[in-house]
């Protein structure tokens, strides 16, 4: 295995404030320059575990492979499309209004 921040042996030297450019971060996590810099700003924002039953995380590493990507860049274009569906989807859009309305007011209940 080789050790994080390192591809094939090289190191990958991250920049002074411990973040890496899209090319360092290409080299890092074996992606091209465009997904790492989408990678980079996700890993950036926050970092989250995602429990997949061992049949559909194969089959995605599988498509991510066969993409040249990786299975973190192929969940973070999945999840950007489904947010993007359901922003232009008027019901879902609808409902959430009212959701956050609702906890809105329990929240200036609560604060009372």
């Amino acid at each position: 295995m080789v050790p994080r921040g390192h591809r094939l042996g090289v190191p990958i030297i991250p920049l002074h404030d411990g973040r890496h450019t899209p090319e360092t971060l290409a080299l890092a996590v074996g992606t091209s320059e465009a997904e790492a810099s989408r990678y980079d700003d996700a890993v950036t924002s926050r970092q989250t575990t995602v429990r997949l039953p061992e049949e559909f995380a194969a089959e995605a590493e599988a498509v991510a492979r066969v993409k040249g990507s990786s299975l973190n860049a192929l969940i973070v274009e999945s999840l950007a499309a489904e947010i993007e569906r359901v922003r232009a989807d008027k019901d879902f859009t609808a409902r959430a209004k009212r959701l956050l309305e609702r906890d809105r007011e329990l929240i200036e209940r609560l604060a009372k």
